[in-house]
């Protein structure tokens, strides 16, 4: 590989994005913008950045180093596709939302399948995130049907501590392991 270049990443990206259907908008731009994701070069190094209110809240590096260039490249087209692959797999989950059942289970599948199709090795490695996560905060697959009896509960004229104490003895949420 040679030296990196901002319109080949650019290109390297949208041709990963047609592989699973991503939409453009989804996808970082070349302009340095006040709110989204772009992309920048300074100095031969690829810099993929997201912004909110003009403030920068994740930046993603691809050092143009010998040698290393390909790695680092790789994990910058992971962050891009992480993030891209989190905001399909978010929507997929909220058009196909199973109420007795953890959202997480279907976006959390969902997002490894995406990142499975460019990348085997990146679906690996969302599955060891998504288990870190799982590990110290477990799926609550009856937090719908709790919340719902909270309402009713609380709408009947129970008190919001009552309310809550009695939906979370019928409906307990899981232990941390």
């Amino acid at each position: 590989m040679g030296r990196l270049n901002l319109l080949d990443v650019d290109h390297q990206i949208k041709e990963l994005a047609k592989k699973i259907n991503a939409p453009e908008y989804l996808l970082p731009g070349l302009t340095t913008t006040l709110e989204g994701a772009y992309l920048d070069s300074y100095l031969g190094d690829i810099y993929y950045i997201i912004k909110e209110r003009d403030q920068v809240v994740f930046k993603k590096v691809a050092y143009d180093l010998e040698g290393l260039s390909e790695i680092y490249l790789d994990e910058l087209l992971y962050s891009v596709f992480d993030h891209v692959t989190f905001s399909m797999a978010s929507k997929f989950e909220s058009s196909n939302r199973i109420k007795e059942e953890d959202s997480r289970r279907l976006s959390f599948s969902k997002q490894e399948e995406l990142l499975g199709t460019l990348r085997i090795e990146w679906r690996d490695k969302k599955q060891k995130e998504h288990d870190r996560i799982i590990d110290y905060a477990p799926f609550d697959d009856l937090q719908n049907i709790r919340m719902d009896l909270f309402r009713e509960l609380k709408n009947s004229g129970m008190s919001q501590v009552d309310a809550v104490k009695a939906s979370e003895e019928k409906y307990p949420r899981p232990k941390r392991i």
